[in-house]
């Protein structure tokens, strides 16, 4: 089984709806803000600086709702890849509450393309090896069984 990376963050106002509960396209901004800290902490590559040869778009993504996140709360994120393909990763998100209980699962797909002198060009590129290197330990970190289905 791979790695996985684990982050906090609480659950701010602006993110709930008027029951205090997290409005749900909220989860997408967290995931993608996860993958920015993955590549950050865990890789050691500022997104900031990937981005001048390499970007990551999203194309395709969805999320299960276990059971709601609260205004206040301080929820555990944690992320790992479920499949590495040669230009295109498929990241598993789990939003953990304060009791450990899974609250939300997300899946992101992004497709790697390569970025020439600021002009993004939108077709796939496989991903370099460095950055395969560096992500390849993350591979199937995920491991909560039959739950998270």
């Amino acid at each position: 089984m791979g790695q996985v990376f684990k982050t906090q963050r609480k659950v701010r106002f602006g993110e709930c709806d008027v029951g205090g509960v997290v409005y749900y396209p909220n989860y997408f901004n967290w995931f993608h803000e996860t993958m920015e800290v993955w590549f950050e902490e865990a890789l050691g590559c500022p997104y900031v600086d990937v981005l001048k040869d390499y970007g990551f778009p999203t194309v395709d993504t969805s999320a299960s709702y276990r059971a709601p996140v609260l205004m206040g709360e301080l929820v555990d994120i944690h992320f790992s890849i479920e499949r590495l393909g040669t230009s295109s990763i498929r990241f598993q998100i789990v939003i953990m509450g304060p009791e450990q209980k899974v609250r939300t699962v997300g899946m992101v797909q992004v497709v790697c393309i390569s970025i020439n002198n600021g002009q993004f060009k939108f077709q796939s590129s496989p991903l370099p090896d460095v950055l395969r290197e560096k992500m390849s330990p993350y591979l199937g970190g995920i491991a909560f069984g039959d739950s998270l289905k």
